[in-house]
């Protein structure tokens, strides 16, 4: 699933955290599902006699699911609040539609699904040259770089004229690299 995404940074994202330790998953679930059916089958504890598999299974399905709930809620971050904000999506498309099909766009991780796949993204990085297109979200643009870092950056290469403004809006900011200073892709 994650080899298939548009983005490089998501797959090796996935590629370095995930993948590694799906061997390890995949022996823990054989062995502990062993363990389990093996402790199901050999309970010497009338309680669970008095039960069928199907009802032991589901007893035990109950009990972890209760278990990660009340564990879960106590995380206070999580899980994270999706609130749908039609307003900046439809601001943030109307600004997209200026960027022309094939050219390159750097953009804060979380704009990046937005722009058309027709267009090659590049994820927005503290030594990364910038590409033909720069959007960014006035607020928030990476889990890795902090938006002041970025902003910052854009400020002082619009200030040395390395980068223009080509529009600002209440939640996004589209620049573009001027002509004089094209990076390789």
């Amino acid at each position: 699933m994650f080899k298939l995404s548009i983005h490089p940074w998501v797959k090796g994202l996935y590629s370095y955290y995930i993948y590694p330790l799906i061997p390890f998953l995949i022996l823990f679930l054989k062995t502990g599902a062993s363990w389990i059916q093996n402790h199901i089958y050999n309970s010497k504890i009338k309680f669970l006699y008095t039960f069928s598999k199907n009802q032991k299974l589901l007893l035990a399905l109950i009990i972890t699911f209760s278990v990660s709930i009340f564990r879960n809620s106590k995380e206070t971050e999580y899980p994270i609040v999706f609130e749908p904000k039609p307003d900046q999506v439809e601001e943030l498309k109307t600004i997209l539609k200026q960027i022309p099909s094939n050219d390159s766009v750097s953009a804060g991780f979380h704009i990046s699904p937005f722009i058309s796949l027709k267009n090659p993204v590049y994820p927005i990085r503290e030594n990364r040259e910038w590409k033909e297109w720069i959007i960014i979200d006035r607020i928030y643009n990476s889990p890795y770089l902090s938006s002041e870092k970025i902003l910052e950056r854009i400020d002082s290469d619009v200030q040395i004229r390395k980068l223009r403004w080509i529009q600002k809006t209440k939640h996004f900011g589209l620049l573009r690299l001027n002509s004089g200073t094209k990076t390789s892709k």
